[in-house]
């Protein structure tokens, strides 16, 4: 077995270790959770799985995965290991990186080690700051039908649950975002937070993680299956078979126009899919001159704007 074809290891939150499953050629992790205590090796192999009632799943609010996340492993058992230690961890990175998909994929993992629940409030079509603490309320299905709806007052009315908040989308709001943070995890000493902003929140105890682009190849690399186990690349074909052609497998040149592509585009995931659907992949010969520099970018500028049109002196495309 090669590399490419060992499964990913498996890794711990606490007490409960998390494995990687087996689906179709490749590995991901599922959120199959195996809970042991300490110092317990692991059970023997058993016959076939008998019908028996697992336990109640917890509540929660986040959406269905509608795609595979490829290319995040690392990223997924790198941010779980810092959610075991650390109360707030904030996911930092360009517009379009893949904070808000590689957050929610987290918080799917770790549903099962709250018994009160995971919760996601979307904070990206606020236009008014003040509007957080009420958005976050109705997330959280509390009904505070009275009064004034402050953080605090958020805080005292959870108590001691043992939740997760995932606060996504905080870069526009983030003084208000940093305060509702700080009031949860004051009065709460079993909660947790996932922030996604493009800068740092600045709040108590955050520990930043900065999401970095999808693993794409170097122009050196020619052998077909190295660059199609690149995350960008990967992602690029995924949709590409999604919007095109079901049964589109690139060849040799084909991969190294997608990798060019996956190059220019610096990893950015939004771009990418943005452009998939219009491109005839099988076709495509490719004049990319001018590599943008996505993640050296900082602050709001880096939020996805109009795609590069056809014949500019940014992007340059040619079908035949």
């Amino acid at each position: 077995m090669d590399a490419a074809s060992k499964p990913p290891a498996s890794f711990e939150f606490g007490r409960v270790r998390i494995l990687p499953k087996r689906v179709g050629r490749s590995y991901r992790f599922t959120g199959d959770v195996r809970a042991r205590r300490a110092g317990q090796s692991e059970p023997a192999e058993q016959g076939p799985a008998q019908d028996v009632p697992g336990p109640p799943r917890a509540p929660t609010n986040l959406p269905g995965p509608t795609s595979d996340l490829m290319g995040r492993d690392v990223e997924i058992r790198e941010v779980i290991g810092l959610v075991a230690d650390h109360r707030l961890v904030t996911l930092i990175g360009t517009g379009g990186i893949g904070k808000t998909r590689l957050g929610l994929e987290v918080a799917r993992y770790l549903l099962p080690q709250f018994a009160d629940g995971v919760w996601i409030a979307e904070l990206a079509l606020l236009s008014d700051p003040a509007l957080v603490p009420v958005t976050v309320a109705t997330a959280l299905g509390l009904e505070l039908v009275s009064g004034v709806v402050s953080p605090e007052r958020i805080a005292a009315a959870l108590g001691s649950k043992h939740i997760m908040l995932v606060l996504d989308n905080c870069e526009h709001v983030i003084d208000v975002a940093a305060g509702m943070v700080e009031a949860l995890l004051h009065a709460n000493p079993a909660a947790r937070v996932i922030a996604t902003s493009r800068e740092p929140l600045r709040a108590e105890s955050e520990h930043l993680y900065r999401v970095p682009p999808l693993a794409v190849p170097t122009e050196d690399t020619q052998v077909l299956k190295d660059v199609l186990r690149h995350g960008a690349v990967a992602l690029f074909i995924a949709r590409a078979q999604e919007a095109a052609d079901a049964h589109f497998a690139p060849n040799r040149q084909t991969a190294s126009a997608i990798a060019a592509i996956c190059r220019r585009l610096d990893g950015i995931r939004t771009w990418r899919q943005r452009m998939v659907p219009a491109l005839k992949v099988q076709r495509l010969k490719v004049a990319l001159p001018h590599r943008q520099p996505l993640a050296s970018m900082s602050g709001r500028d880096t939020r996805p704007g109009p795609l590069p049109v056809r014949g500019s002196s940014r992007f340059r495309m040619r079908f035949r």
